[in-house]
């Protein structure tokens, strides 16, 4: 049986992939998410590029980095979707190609330095719920803290740099004349 899988639900296309489908535990980390997989994931969103919007969720952000994750972006760039993604437990919000990339911080597992009060929201990391609404056409998103609220854009790309080359590839384009 496949380890990944997508539903419609009021409109919305959620896909949810499996990045520890040919994933190495141990470095060097290769990408988890198979070539049968992205395909698969490919023709189902095609399928629906109707629906009001499709999310994408993966545990580990890593499969974002490589040339076959961009492959698949390119070949469901006339989609309107949004992709998250967590395993980092640093909460950071990046546009690439004009679509949404969310890591999440901890969603509720905590963080010792957090709870010493040496780290916290400006390292993108706090415990956490990301609300998502449909307003019409198009998601909107508010972090929900367990000591506040806090906007989509807490913590970007621009405000930790050692992510956005690294993890987000957020200067790799769709198309090769770019």
């Amino acid at each position: 049986t496949n380890t990944y899988y997508n539903f419609t639900y009021k409109g919305c296309h959620f896909v949810c992939l499996n990045s520890m489908d040919e994933h190495d535990y141990y470095p060097p980390r290769t990408p988890g998410l198979s070539q049968r997989q992205l395909d698969w994931a490919a023709k189902e969103i095609m399928a629906r590029r109707d629906a009001r919007w499709t999310f994408i969720f993966l545990h580990k952000p890593i499969d974002i980095m490589s040339d076959r994750y961009l492959e698949f972006e390119r070949r469901i760039a006339g989609c309107e979707y949004t992709v998250f993604c967590g395993d980092w437990h640093n909460h950071c919000t990046a546009v690439r190609n004009g679509k949404k990339l969310f890591m999440l911080g901890t969603t509720g597992g905590g963080d010792t330095l957090v709870a010493q009060g040496q780290r916290g929201v400006h390292f993108g990391e706090f415990d956490h719920i990301t609300w998502v609404s449909m307003c019409g056409d198009k998601p909107e998103f508010l972090n929900l803290a367990l000591d506040g609220l806090h906007d989509e854009d807490v913590v970007t790309t621009s405000k930790i740099t050692w992510l956005t080359a690294k993890y987000f590839r957020a200067n790799k384009p769709l198309s090769e004349e770019e």
